[in-house]
């Protein structure tokens, strides 16, 4: 009686389950199947849509001020970023933020009596950004490109290490525009190459006179146009769960001559301030890793 009991409760269990499931309740392998492939589907996850990256730089960095100065040297920084891929696949957003700090040196005259000297420049400067792109598979066996436009905002500030010389500050916004053409060499390993020009919109120049003579005024220089272009060939390793990324690079940027603003001197001469047209490049390699 017991057993005839054991068996009912058994079967009223197991009817139960099935019918949770969707499943006849007919104890057969056919029917059983559905069950094994619908618990499986649902442990299936969404692939990740979001990825970031982490990168050390190094540059080797020269500006030239059209006519007038110089600066040369070496700067470090970092770069962090990511990606987020939209429901509407293959459409994404992308972000980034760099940061280059260094101590270059400074050949040219000083703002007092025009004299030439060669100083060190306490040189920083930073990039924020966003974008929209979009990816697309190419004829090639593993070969992909996809394209990026966006609005950056950077940051320039230049002190040179003398008080005969002004501090200048300089705020760019420009919108980028990249390709980046990617090729697989294995299921763990690419390499890319990158293109980039830049488009500025608006831009301030700050130069500080109240540096060499409390009396002066700050000047603000607008800035209308300029372009800028960078082109980078690196490569991807899937080392684990992170991808190792390292690239080398050429930055430049070409800014013609920003409008003027007269002042007067501690003398009481009038003057005219302005940024002169300036030519900047930048040859460096970034080392880091993505997820």
């Amino acid at each position: 009686m017991k057993i005839t009991t054991q068996i009912l409760v058994c079967l009223v269990i197991f009817k139960i389950l099935m019918a949770g499931s969707n499943v006849s309740a007919a104890p057969s392998v056919t029917s059983a199947t559905p069950t094994t492939s619908t618990d499986v589907t649902s442990v299936v996850e969404e692939p990740r849509r979001a990825h970031y990256k982490v990168q050390a730089l190094y540059s080797s960095y020269q500006i030239q001020e059209s006519g007038v100065a110089s600066r040369s040297g070496t700067l470090g920084g970092f770069e962090i970023g990511g990606t987020y891929s939209l429901k509407s696949e293959p459409q994404f957003l992308a972000w980034g933020i760099e940061y280059f700090s260094g101590t270059p040196d400074y050949s040219g005259p000083t703002s007092t009596t025009g004299a030439p000297i060669v100083k060190k420049s306490d040189e920083n400067f930073y990039t924020i950004g966003g974008a929209w792109g979009a990816r697309s598979a190419l004829g090639g066996v593993g070969t992909s490109v996809d394209g990026t436009i966006g609005a950056s905002y950077r940051y320039l500030d230049n002190h040179v290490r003398d008080r005969r010389v002004v501090q200048n500050e300089q705020a760019l916004v420009f919108v980028p525009v990249r390709l980046n053409l990617e090729q697989k060499l294995s299921q763990r390993a690419d390499l890319h190459l990158t293109i980039e020009n830049d488009f500025v919109v608006i831009g301030q120049n700050r130069q500080h006179f109240s540096d060499i003579n409390p009396n002066l005024p700050v000047a603000k220089l607008t800035q209308t146009s300029g372009t800028g272009q960078r082109v980078a060939v690196g490569a991807r390793r899937l080392m684990g769960d992170l991808d190792m990324t390292g690239e080398l690079y050429y930055r430049s940027w070409q800014l013609p001559s920003s409008n003027t603003q007269g002042y007067v001197d501690g003398q009481g001469s009038a003057r005219v301030a302005q940024e002169p047209a300036t030519t900047t490049e930048m040859v460096g390699m970034a080392l880091g890793v993505s997820y």
